[in-house]
């Protein structure tokens, strides 16, 4: 959502992006024109395009042969990853069984513990990791007495770039129409600052909304792409929970109706979501096989085979994910996904200051979409409000039963005509694009 009077040039969006400018080399001046109607006129521009930045035609035969071009760079699905190993350690002192318990510590103070084993040459590996910043991990090896001839060795997967091969920032020159409806509001809101440092305010009283149970526990428990997403997702506050069930597969049957468990405690246990199922039956036109749900204990991505045998009375907080859940997984997250929070103390913290510990950087912290919150008055502003992106928003879901979502923006102090611009894509990979100027 932005101000339609900006003077912003919406020359390239999803479709044109995803369609021409990711498969041709050269430069490509106002791409998004050429997917903005299906006359003949715009076919044959493209075409000469096309041909300008040296693209022929598809070699057909290749495409059914199945003969596709070679991934250099594959999707990556795992997201972090740690990867250790126990050097100078021989056969005869790895014993069967023998393991490690990693517990990470992250900088809200939240922590998550995964024991690992440790295969037959001293190496171990955990996988779909997720978590920002710096994390200090906490080690303890089960089975293994070292000696001064052992040395760990602890990685991620993150790669770290070399300051030299980064690109430096050159910035693009305006467009002179573009500045000068720009420059109005800029001069403005450089006066505006400067008052504001000389300004001194009257008394403020601030007034706060409290926040639910619910809300506490997502702020106290859920990071990342696990916070949020409130409209498509279930909190349920397990600690307080009055329904006495002694698995967590049961509690989650009686509570979420659109979960299927099939074959539970069992080899062959499965779970998967009504929506899913049928998404996948619409799409494949087969009844099978059906994507599974995803759990993840404290945000770790876990096999179904350790939830089943989870102690119910240390989790605290449940969180599920309706299909899709954003990206995570080897299905992606079309048969959403499950995250069960196990309880959090202190005491955690003091037995790991008797562990070796190890310190990593983590993904970049997310960078919130910044939006004024004027209903709880928090911080009082005299400065006028001249943002011209009014709402980002890159995480909107529908599904069959929830095709309208309800988006709630503060406006500026300027703007009184919008534009709307939604792009998305469907779970067939289907590409959209809308845009409109509302008044």
């Amino acid at each position: 959502m932005t101000d339609a009077n900006s003077g912003e040039a919406f020359d390239n969006n999803i479709v044109s992006q995803l369609l021409l400018c990711g498969n041709l080399k050269g430069y490509i001046n106002n791409p998004a024109y050429y997917f903005r109607s299906d006359s003949d006129s715009a076919s044959y521009y493209l075409d000469e395009v096309m041909l300008t930045n040296g693209w022929s035609r598809y070699n057909w035969q290749d495409v059914l042969s199945a003969n596709l071009p070679k991934l250099n760079y594959p999707r990556d699905s795992d997201y972090l990853s740690v990867h250790g190993q126990v050097e100078g350690l021989s056969d005869n002192r790895l014993k069967k069984g023998a393991a490690v318990s990693l517990s990470f510590i992250y900088n809200d103070r939240t922590n998550a513990t995964q024991t690992v084993p440790i295969d037959q040459k001293g190496n171990f590996y955990l996988k779909n990791l997720f978590f920002f910043d710096s994390t200090r991990v906490y080690y303890d090896l089960k089975g293994i007495t070292l000696t001064q001839n052992n040395k760990i060795t602890i990685t991620t997967n993150l790669y770290h770039t070399r300051p030299a091969t980064v690109l430096r920032y050159r910035p693009a020159k305006n467009d002179s129409s573009v500045f000068s409806i720009a420059r109005p509001p800029a001069n403005d809101y450089s006066k505006l600052e400067a008052l504001k440092k000389g300004l001194t305010l009257d008394d403020v009283k601030v007034v706060g909304i409290k926040k639910t149970r619910i809300q506490e526990l997502n702020a106290k428990y859920t990071r990342g792409i696990f916070s949020g997403a409130e409209a498509n997702s279930y909190s349920l506050d397990f600690e307080n929970e009055k329904v006495a069930v002694s698995d967590i597969l049961t509690y989650l049957k009686i509570k979420i109706p659109e979960i299927i468990i099939s074959n539970p405690y069992t080899p062959d246990a499965y779970v998967s979501w009504v929506a899913a199922d049928r998404a996948s039956d619409a799409a494949t036109g087969m009844n099978e096989p059906h994507p599974a749900t995803l759990f993840f204990v404290d945000e770790i991505e876990t096999p179904l085979d350790n939830i089943i045998f989870m102690d119910v009375n240390n989790i605290a907080f449940i969180k599920v994910f309706k299909p899709m859940f954003w990206g995570m997984g080897a299905n992606g997250g079309t048969a959403g996904a499950v995250s069960i929070y196990t309880k959090k103390g202190f005491d955690k913290e003091e037995k790991m200051k008797e562990m070796q510990l190890q310190a990593f950087e983590g993904y970049s912290a997310i960078k919130e979409f910044y939006v004024p919150n004027r209903a709880e008055n928090e911080v009082v502003n005299r400065t006028k409000d001249l943002r011209t992106t009014l709402l980002w928003n890159p995480r909107i879901m529908t599904d069959q039963q929830s095709q309208k979502v309800k988006i709630d923006f503060n406006n500026n102090d300027i703007t009184r005509s919008f534009r709307i611009t939604i792009e998305g894509m469907d779970l067939a990979g289907r590409l959209y694009y809308y845009s409109n100027i509302a008044q």
